[in-house]
């Protein structure tokens, strides 16, 4: 199988500022389908100057206590059934430094926040096409 990228998704995404503590854990994190760097966008950094992009891919990464250097993480476990791919990472194992989620958009843009300690897994679903890596609509969520 060709190296697969661990970075496309396009899906749901929910705020963590205006929920309580207690109700965090119940709540679920994704990207959003569509950004612009002209929009403010709830608990997310948006880089780039742009305007409405397509989400594309993305990626869940730690970062060093400088917020200097990235460490770019690979899933724990990836299934494949036919041409549909999913893969997963544990995040209670990668807790030693904060997480972060990247969402990458066309026209230069991304956007990222912080993956909160509630949430312990993150799952990306895909399938995979002949003529292109990835086909259909990729879906990540992380809870």
């Amino acid at each position: 199988m060709a190296h697969i990228s661990t970075t496309v998704l396009s899906l749901l995404f929910v705020s963590f500022s205006t929920a309580p503590l207690a109700a965090q854990a119940k709540l679920a994190l994704g990207c959003p389908a569509q950004i612009s760097s002209t929009a403010p966008h709830a608990g997310w950094q948006v880089k780039g100057n742009g305007t409405s992009a397509d989400l594309h891919s993305t990626s869940i990464y730690n970062l060093d206590k400088n917020g200097m250097q990235e460490y770019e993480l690979a899933p724990d476990d990836t299934q494949q059934r036919a041409n549909h791919v999913k893969q997963t990472w544990n995040l209670e194992d990668y807790r030693t430094l904060p997480l972060y989620l990247r969402c990458n958009f066309g026209n230069g843009i991304s956007a990222f926040r912080e993956i909160p300690r509630s949430l312990k897994t993150c799952n990306l679903e895909f399938d995979l096409d002949k003529v292109h890596p990835i086909s259909g609509r990729p879906k990540i969520i992380c809870k």
